[in-house]
């Protein structure tokens, strides 16, 4: 009995003497691939190529016995299959290539010259100064696999919302990288922009780095890492991107922290440095979480409070609480329908408004200087009514117990 190992383009075959072997026709393929990638010079050019040819993703049967594949390639499912070294004969663990237990289909010249032109056009398309809202990390942001994060973006209504995403997440079809995390553009370049300026701050750690210079030497690369800091926030997009291509080597996003790697002879100096110059390390903490349909970085360390901006949606709705809870009290309206009626809402939406007016005064002023709970809004706080009366149980219900002086 043959037993098929492998996934997504190379199907390795395990015989019964437990001798690794490769499906040569699918190899085949796989080494057209390359080739055609070079000769096209970006994977858009390569799909619509494959697609003209009828070529489809192997099928495979499953242990249910239910068919798979059979489908055209999906540019995600390309940019796997081009960046995968298990065709030079590799395995990935955590961040680290090795040796595999199985050759190689593809020559180390080929597969280097594919990596190049990926990242080229990686560089080159998906640059700051190309894209509509500018993408700082671009070419920077790496995931635990090693695999490079690019820019992305969704948009609902007017609104724009920008992604840091690994490759496959660009898939046609979703289903072809249901694991691929985003990561939101805007918090993960602030979480790094915030820490590189109190990095360039910190005169001790600095002190550490420079090591034994001269104290005149010393104090005017602290001045011009200060400057740098403050340009980090004050410069033009363009221009902050150069200043954190210059300073950052890579920036690895895992689930629970950043790890940004700094040229230590860019610190406080502008003269180009190789990478590799001596490294320094920052490591921020950080939370992915799912707040309703959106995602949030939360980025702070364990046991610091958060400070966040007011939500102005939650805001309003506290508002127009304490706006109909006095109406009715000042008798200006005579009940919750004769409201209901006059803004064109439902009895029972006004009722629950109403009932915030009821919050701690605590609470509320959490939620006006952006301390409350990551994933309280609008919309779940609403859902939440009615909240129990007492102070200190509404603190529990919305996980409010820490001291609001934190």
């Amino acid at each position: 009995m043959v037993e098929p190992l492998g996934r997504r383009g190379l199907t390795l075959y395990l015989p019964n003497d437990r001798t690794l072997m490769v499906n040569e026709p699918e190899a085949q393929r796989i080494r057209e691939i390359y080739r055609l990638y070079l000769e096209l010079g970006c994977v858009r050019r390569l799909k619509a190529e494959l697609d003209q040819r009828g070529w489809t993703t192997p099928v495979r049967k499953s242990r249910r016995d239910n068919m798979g594949g059979g489908r055209p390639f999906s540019r995600g499912h390309l940019y796997l299959i081009l960046g995968n070294p298990i065709y030079i004969g590799q395995i990935v663990h955590k961040e680290a290539r090795f040796p595999g237990q199985h050759p190689g289909i593809i020559d180390e010249a080929l597969w280097q010259a594919v990596q190049d032109r990926l990242a080229a056009n990686l560089n080159g398309q998906r640059g700051p100064t190309n894209a509509k809202g500018p993408s700082l990390l671009t070419g920077l942001a790496f995931d635990t696999s090693g695999e490079r994060l690019a820019p992305n973006h969704t948009k609902k209504g007017a609104r724009r919302y920008r992604y840091y995403v690994g490759q496959a997440e660009t898939a046609d079809s979703k289903d072809e990288c249901p694991q691929r995390l985003r990561w939101p553009a805007q918090e993960l370049e602030d979480a790094v922009l915030q820490a590189l300026a109190k990095f360039l701050t910190d005169e001790t750690r600095l002190l550490e780095l420079m090591g034994a210079t001269q104290a005149r030497e010393t104090q005017t690369r602290l001045q011009a890492a200060a400057r740098q800091a403050k340009q980090l926030t004050g410069l033009v997009p363009a221009d902050r991107s150069a200043l954190i291509k210059h300073l950052v080597i890579r920036i690895t996003v895992q689930p629970t922290r950043l790890e940004i790697a700094v040229r230590s002879g860019a610190i406080g100096s502008s003269n180009e440095v190789a990478d590799d110059d001596q490294v320094a390390l920052i490591d921020v903490p950080v939370v992915r979480k799912l707040c309703g349909k959106a995602v949030r970085l939360i980025v702070h360390a364990s046991g610091e409070p958060q400070t966040r901006t007011p939500d102005d949606k939650m805001i309003a709705l506290l508002a127009k609480a304490h706006e109909w809870f006095a109406k009715l009290t000042l008798g200006e309206h005579e009940s919750v329908y004769a409201i209901a009626k006059g803004e064109g809402l439902t009895r029972a939406h006004v009722t629950k408004v109403i009932n915030l007016a009821f919050l701690s005064p605590d609470i509320i002023e959490r939620i006006l200087c952006g301390r409350h709970p990551e994933n309280l809004n609008a919309g779940r706080l609403i859902r939440m009514v009615p909240l129990p009366m007492t102070w200190a149980q509404q603190r529990v219900r919305l996980g409010m117990t820490q001291s609001a002086k934190q």
